[in-house]
């Protein structure tokens, strides 16, 4: 039987947290996995240093994946702002994560 699992991301100006909870056949969820480090490279809702708020997600991602024993690969992501505007775009995301590179091609 394969166990489903979702994945919150939450990137804040002074938190930056990750959830990891498995889906119960019953449609419930049970955590078994969280990471909350400050944040970094984040400064009133806007990423002023990619590099430092890839760094501490990457360990969050990590810290969590450790806790829940599962790999993430895929993730629901909040993030506000009041300078936030959407559009249709294609991209990229490389995390390096102790020697494991998640890629992850996302469309908007």
């Amino acid at each position: 039987m394969e166990i489903d699992f979702i994945v919150s991301i939450d990137i804040g100006s002074a938190r930056t947290r990750v959830l990891i909870a498995e889906i119960a056949e019953s449609g419930g969820a049970k955590i078994v996995g969280v990471a909350d480090r400050p944040s970094g490279g984040v400064e009133k809702g806007r990423i002023t240093d990619e590099e430092k708020a890839s760094k501490v997600l990457s360990r969050c991602i990590i810290e969590a994946e450790r806790m829940a024993g599962v790999n993430v690969e895929g993730a629901c992501l909040s993030f506000s702002s009041a300078g936030i505007r959407s559009f249709s775009s294609q991209g990229v995301l490389n995390l390096d994560m102790e020697g494991r590179s998640l890629i992850e091609k996302f469309s908007m």
